[in-house]
């Protein structure tokens, strides 16, 4: 019996031995009850001291799910564990070594992505454990790509840079696209941009990683209070046009988007702020706020906007990091680190980089420009 999961996931295993968890398992990666109450009594049998084992059980695994670590727990079904799973997009797996301990079990178990029961003594020990890769693990791609920095809603000028570079819907050659993110905000077609690269993944020609403009549009389309600031006016206005079934893909595809990739095995790493070393292919949630919006320094700028790290001008990585957020006049390598976020949208450029050719492919804006000057930092 083959059982298939997730290289993050919160993993219960219920009514089983020692032995089968050691078996297929890492040692740091199992937590039990018992373990707990040793650590705090020196007796795995002190029931005296289960309520403080539970506490120390939840804040173990806690961090080890914060970090993106795969958890697995010799316990009875226990929702708050559940709740960690959901809240650090952890997978959520239940392995029952007792098939009578299913229909009591069976409330505690609903949300629970897998629940594996097995029947019989040989089963378990036959069952054989495969780790899937995650999502952003696509080491196994290996290009060529064409990489493209922000977008934000400029349409014609990125129908212009696909032209540019050979893509219909798709490329004759087998090429793909990978947007760094921010596809909408400030410019003037933002639905027009959504459609045009939800097409593209869905037809196997592009990837996207998810940008911080993206996450509020999506949050806003959900009826959520986010404030209409930073461009995020203008795509609510454009897309009142559009039926609420396009906003609800619009959710879906911003919901399932990933925060960084990784390809040609490991040797490109794509994300929208750019990503440290320690970070990449992580699934913390340190590394998608590294992502997602870099690391402030607390500053503001003379525009109003936060100073960032700059974390390139110390990468000594080996894999090649692709990033946009922070805009600049022209894309420099810095320490095999690139910015493609050339400011389209004020006034600059819409760039894209070649990859494994590393040669810049950029298109000009076509009208007025946001009245934003180029060089500040992207919120």
């Amino acid at each position: 019996m083959q059982i298939q999961i997730s290289e993050f996931s919160l993993i219960l295993l219920i009514d089983t031995s020692d032995s089968f968890a050691k078996k297929h398992f890492r040692s740091t990666e199992i937590l039990s009850l018992n373990y707990c109450r040793t650590l705090i009594s020196d007796k795995e049998n002190d029931h005296s001291v289960t309520p403080e084992a539970f506490d120390l059980l939840h804040f173990i695994a806690k961090k080890r799910l914060s970090a993106g670590k795969l958890t697995v727990i010799n316990v009875k079904a226990y929702t708050p564990l559940l709740a960690l799973a959901h809240k650090y997009k952890a997978d959520s797996i239940a392995i029952i070594f007792n098939l009578e301990s299913i229909n009591e079990l069976k409330p505690s178990l609903e949300g629970y992505q897998q629940v594996i029961v097995f029947d019989t003594l040989e089963q378990v020990k036959n069952a054989e454990i495969k780790r899937l890769p995650l999502k952003n693990n696509l080491k196994h791609k290996r290009g060529p790509f064409d990489i493209i920095g922000d977008v934000h809603g400029c349409f014609d000028e990125l129908r212009t840079l696909l032209d540019k570079l050979g893509y219909t819907l798709t490329h004759p050659e087998g090429r793909q696209v990978i947007f760094l993110g921010d596809l909408g905000d400030r410019g003037p077609k933002t639905p027009e941009v959504l459609r045009l690269v939800m097409d593209m993944v869905a037809a196997g020609s592009a990837f996207c990683v998810l940008g911080n403009h993206d996450i509020k549009l999506m949050r806003k389309l959900k009826g959520k209070n986010i404030k209409l600031t930073h461009g995020l006016a203008e795509s609510m206005h454009q897309l009142e046009k559009y039926p609420p079934e396009f906003h609800k893909e619009i959710i879906d595809f911003i919901g399932n988007l990933e925060y960084q990739y990784l390809f040609d095995g490991g040797k490109l790493v794509v994300a929208h702020a750019g990503i440290t070393e320690n970070l990449q292919g992580q699934v913390s949630g340190k590394a998608r706020s590294f992502a997602l919006y870099g690391k402030p320094t607390g500053e503001i700028d003379d525009e109003g906007f936060p100073v960032r790290y700059n974390w390139a001008a110390d990468y000594r990585g080996q894999a090649m990091v692709v990033y946009g957020h922070t805009r600049v006049e022209e894309s420099i390598w810095l320490n095999n680190t690139i910015c493609l976020d050339t400011g389209c949208v004020f006034g600059g450029k819409l760039t894209a980089l070649r990859y494994p050719e590393k040669e810049l492919v950029s298109v000009l804006l076509t009208r007025n420009p946001t009245n934003t000057a180029i060089g500040s930092s992207s919120t």
